[in-house]
């Protein structure tokens, strides 16, 4: 992935999810979409208040870890599509410190419109659909509990 984009595309965009900063999309409505596979700590928090993110998207559990701080802090919190959000349980969840929430790309149509009713929801509608990604798979974390 990368930010190889005409920003001139993007003037009529809501929001904008990055997997890095660039300044070219200072302006815009940007969040940051936190990597599994990384660590974060509190000077993350001032990296995106220092450049001006609206929020970030989690994509991992382990994220939730700064959850009160990113609130705390005035950031959006918005779920994204690897936590697989299908019913209305896990948008309920979900709903109580998130302000969008993605539905599970294997959603059928019947429960992401009576979901999107009651629940900020946002899809993914076109795009290339990863169906399981290593670093999401529980049992990745049980192989590595046993190594």
């Amino acid at each position: 992935m990368s930010n190889d984009v005409d920003v001139s595309l993007l003037k009529d965009f809501d929001n904008i999810y990055l997997r890095k900063y660039d300044k070219k999309f200072d302006g815009l409505n940007i969040f940051y979409i936190m990597d599994a596979d990384k660590k974060y700590d509190h000077n993350f928090i001032s990296f995106l208040k220092d450049k001006n993110f609206k929020g970030v998207v989690f994509n991992n559990y382990k994220d939730f870890v700064l959850k009160d701080e990113f609130l705390k802090n005035g950031l959006e919190i918005r779920i994204g599509r690897y936590l697989n959000v299908f019913n209305s349980y896990s948008f309920d969840f979900y709903s109580d410190f998130s302000s969008m929430i993605c539905s599970s790309v294997e959603n059928s149509f019947e429960n992401i419109n009576k979901n999107s009713k009651s629940y900020p929801t946002e899809i993914l509608a076109y795009g290339p659909i990863e169906l399981m990604n290593m670093r999401h798979c529980p049992f990745s974390a049980i192989k590595k509990m046993w190594s």
